[in-house]
């Protein structure tokens, strides 16, 4: 019997010490590691580590990370073991290029495709993104203000000069950019820019129920730039069109009317808005002079001295704000 007692103390004695050896060996092969099952670091594997954590998650039972970090170290940098998972994943816990714009792994296509569900996130870099135990801040890069919060983040301006949509995209022939540079820049120099919320409603903030919400494309809702005037009762009956990408009986594209009966009314001209317009567009939404206008004069300007200098060019600053503004302006 005591013999019997030597032996099982003997085999525990082996067993503890091969299990430290186990969890201390710096250049232990990650398959030869007897802690971990045979196929551990094959990715075809059942037993894959990957696959256990994503088993795990983040609770302390066997195959989480937290049950990990006993071992390799809180912050995963090697612990006991002196293996770091950054020594195999170099962008770790993260794919590679997790910060590559071009890359298909690029974080802001990850998040697009979970459709910013930035809750996922602050598992590990803290409820407001601001550096949790395990990760950095965001703001560590994404350095201007407002952070990942900024609306022009997602979608905006690049440089100030140039619309993106929320996948990056610049083109306006594709439909969720257009002609929003020619509309917020005020490229067109026809009118003041248009501010977001002449055609959208504005979130207050990112976390607004009305701001990410189950249609991946913002909603179209016109302001008075759009629709009401104070030329008379005339009160447009706009439309958006999303397949046709097309705007009808608005307002600012010439669809007005006032004076006696609406006898002085514009084209109601209809524009595609990924069709960008190319050429002089004076006349377009509204003939030169506007349909029951009275003709003595040869430009606008002879009368509209304010908005429109002699060559029928739109005077920068003060004229564009006269222009399409909803008003009768003289001079």
């Amino acid at each position: 019997m005591q013999q019997t007692k030597r032996l099982f103390t003997v085999l525990l004695a082996v067993i503890a010490i091969a299990l430290a050896w186990t969890c201390t060996d710096p250049v232990a092969d990650i398959d030869k590691v007897r802690t971990h099952p045979d196929g551990w670091a094959d990715v075809n594997d059942p037993l894959f580590h990957a696959k256990k954590v994503l088993e795990g998650g983040l609770n302390s039972v066997a195959g989480s990370l937290e049950f990990c970090a006993t071992c390799h170290g809180e912050n995963f940098d090697g612990g006991d073991t002196g293996v770091a998972c950054g020594e195999c994943h170099a962008a770790y816990p993260h794919t590679s290029g997790w910060t590559a714009p071009t890359n298909d792994n690029f974080h802001g296509k990850h998040l697009y495709d979970i459709w910013y569900d930035l809750d996922a996130c602050a598992d590990c870099h803290g409820t407001t993104l601001t550096g949790g135990d395990n990760a950095p801040a965001c703001s560590n890069c994404h350095t201007a203000d407002g952070g990942v919060y900024a609306c022009d983040f997602c979608h905006g301006y690049i440089d100030d000069t140039v619309f993106s949509d929320l996948q990056g995209n610049t083109d306006p022939t594709v439909g969720t950019v257009g002609v929003h540079t020619s509309h917020i820049a005020g490229t067109h120099g026809l009118t003041n820019n248009v501010s977001c919320s002449s055609c959208h409603l504005v979130p207050a903030s990112f976390s607004d129920p009305t701001h990410i919400d189950s249609t991946r494309y913002a909603e179209v809702t016109f302001d008075t730039t759009a629709f009401n005037t104070n030329l008379g009762s005339w009160t447009p009956a706009w439309s958006w069109d999303r397949t046709a990408r097309r705007c009808d009986n608005i307002y600012c594209h010439g669809n007005f009317a006032y004076g006696s009966s609406g006898a002085i009314a514009g084209n109601d001209s209809t524009w595609t808005w990924n069709v960008p317009a190319a050429g002089n567009l004076c006349g377009t939404c509204h003939s030169l002079p506007p349909e029951g206008h009275f003709a003595t004069a040869s430009k606008c300007g002879q009368c509209h001295s304010s908005v429109a200098d002699p060559n029928e060019n739109i005077i920068i600053e003060a004229g564009r704000a006269l222009h399409i503004n909803g008003l009768k302006n003289l001079p």
